[in-house]
Order: C-alpha cells, then sequence, then structure tokens
C-alpha cells in the first residue's frame, strides 16, 4: 500500500469537515485555544460592506474573487486547478487558455484601479472550472454544464451582470485594504501553492507572499434574526484551514514567517506572525518542526 493511500480523504477540507478524522481530532486536541484569534478578528470587522446579490451564487463569487487576487499579484498565474476542471470538462485547451489570457491582460492594469468587466468574467469562468475539478465531470443539463462552450466569448459571457458588479466591487474595496498591505513589487510569490503533504492529501492555497501565508474568504457572515444584519467571523475551519497549510509545509519550502486572513466583503485584512498564531492556538510554546512530523506521520507520509 502506498503512503498516500493510507489517508481516506480526498482533500484538507474534507478531513477537515469530518470531526472523526484522525487530522481533525489532532488538530482539535493540540490547537484547542481558538477564541483569541477569533475575537481580535471579530473586534476589527465592521459592516457588510459588499452584499450578495440574489442572483448570485456566493460560492462562485468567492472562489473567483480568489482567482482575481491571485491575478492581480501574478498576472502570469495559470489555476491548476482550474485548468484541471477544463480538461476534465473536455474544454479546448485554446478555449481555456483565451479565457485566462483574457484574465491575466485584464489584471496587469488593476492593482490600484478598477476591475474591467474582462477580468471578473474570466474569474467567473475559472471558478466555473474549479467547480468542475472539485466534482470530477460536467452533468449534462447542470448549471456547470455552460462553461462547455466552442469559443471563449461565450465562456466569458456565462457571468450575469449582477456577479461581474459584486466582483468589480469586491476589487475596489480589495484595493484599500487588501492590496496596499501587500509587498510591491513582492520578493518571491507564489500563486496556489501546494505543499508537501498535498501529494498525501489534496491542499492548496491562495497565495504565499515574502512568507507570508494568504488566505482570502468572500463570505457574507451570519444574519442576527433580530436585526437583519450581519457579521463577520473567522470559523474553526477557516482557522484550522490556515493551520492546515503551515502543518502541510514539511520542507519548509516557503519559509513562512506570518499568516493572514483576508474577509473580502468586509475589508478586514488580520495578520499574525506564525509562532504568535501558533502559540495562540496551541496555548503555549509549540515546536513547528515537530508538529509538522506529526501531521506528516498521520496523513501516511514514509519516514525519514
Amino acid at each position: 500500500m502506498s503512503s498516500s493511500s493510507r489517508c481516506p480523504y480526498a482533500s484538507l477540507t474534507s478531513a477537515l469537515d469530518d470531526v472523526g478524522s484522525p487530522l481533525r481530532q489532532y488538530l482539535d486536541s493540540t490547537f484547542p485555544n481558538r477564541q483569541p484569534l477569533q475575537t481580535a478578528h471579530r473586534a476589527a470587522a465592521g459592516a457588510l460592506l459588499v452584499s450578495g446579490g440574489e442572483a448570485v451564487n456566493p460560492g462562485t463569487a468567492g472562489a473567483a474573487f480568489d482567482f482575481m487576487v491571485r491575478l492581480v499579484m501574478d498576472p502570469s498565474h495559470i489555476p491548476q486547478v482550474a485548468t484541471s476542471g477544463a480538461a476534465n470538462a473536455a474544454v479546448s485547451s485554446d478555449v481555456f487558455f483565451a479565457v485566462v489570457q483574457t484574465g491575466q491582460e485584464a489584471a496587469a492594469v488593476c492593482r490600484s484601479a478598477a476591475a474591467p468587466e474582462e477580468l471578473a468574467r474570466a474569474a467567473w469562468a475559472l471558478a466555473l472550472y474549479t467547480e468542475v475539478y472539485r466534482i470530477g465531470m460536467v452533468v449534462p443539463g447542470s448549471p456547470l454544464s455552460v462553461v462547455v462552450e466552442a469559443s471563449s466569448d461565450a465562456v466569458l459571457g456565462v457571468a450575469s451582470s449582477a456577479a461581474v458588479r459584486e466582483l468589480q466591487e469586491l476589487h475596489a474595496l480589495a484595493t484599500h485594504n487588501l492590496y496596499p498591505a501587500l509587498p510591491d513589487p513582492p520578493n518571491r510569490l507564489v500563486a496556489g501553492p501546494t505543499f508537501a503533504a498535498s501529494r498525501l492529501c489534496a491542499a492548496d492555497a491562495d497565495l504565499v507572499i515574502d512568507g507570508m501565508l494568504l488566505e482570502t474568504k468572500a463570505r457574507l457572515g451570519s444574519k442576527n434574526a433580530r436585526t437583519g444584519r450581519r457579521s463577520d467571523s473567522l470559523s474553526l475551519v477557516d482557522l484550522y484551514q490556515l493551520l492546515g497549510y503551515v502543518l502541510f509545509d514539511h520542507e519548509d519550502t516557503y519559509s513562512l514567517d506570518r499568516v493572514a486572513f483576508y474577509s473580502a466583503r468586509y475589508g478586514v485584512l488580520t495578520t499574525w506572525p506564525l509562532q504568535e498564531f501558533l502559540e495562540l492556538l496551541h496555548g503555549g510554546p509549540v515546536n513547528l518542526a515537530h508538529e509538522r512530523e506529526q501531521v506528516w506521520a498521520l496523513l501516511g507520509g514514509p519516514a525519514r
């Protein structure tokens, strides 16, 4: 039996979602002290600044915004998960790469300016291709079947005007609250990074920028039943996802020294020095190399 076959989970997300998984149980027992980080993030969050349109799928919008950020930071980026999704959908490579190129060209000019419509449309298409990758195929007649088109213009036209406006609003907020806080230019940037343990349990993050692991989310937040107002929060799974990426970097490939979480609809960027992040979660000193070895072994990685 290969080492990777001993991990029954297709992805880090699925392992975190299962409270009975060895990885989730390890994180629950070793890093149980989540409240200080959640409280700090909640204190920094204000009102919801970009609401979601009823006709716009929030999950797709969130994934599309992730791709917008990656492309703005690295206009040469070609998302591998979306590439795999396009292959699963039997999309012509010419069509797929024309969509990617449209996004790249539009992203190159808007780090501090309004997002062109072409960037929003390309990012939406990449989000749909990624959904195909997660599912593994396109079911005929499903909403995802719209990405199986004969031309890039048709694929770029899939995003509704409401979806385009929403993504442009999220980008506008990021030009004030995200991009100015990031190095320009960075010394080392990796968009969509994977990790040594990703070959044991699939995991890809949003960005690593000069040693900072950045994860973005575009959730609407929970609604108060009495006031109807939404509020932001940093969930257990959000924290564990950041933590999981750090621990999956078994070989210290990215020399991580900070972690950051950007809440796109609230315009809130929360950052922590890595060791502080780990020690707050654990409630005391943490030997990162040791904990990475623990996770490696849990996932069935071969002994060094």
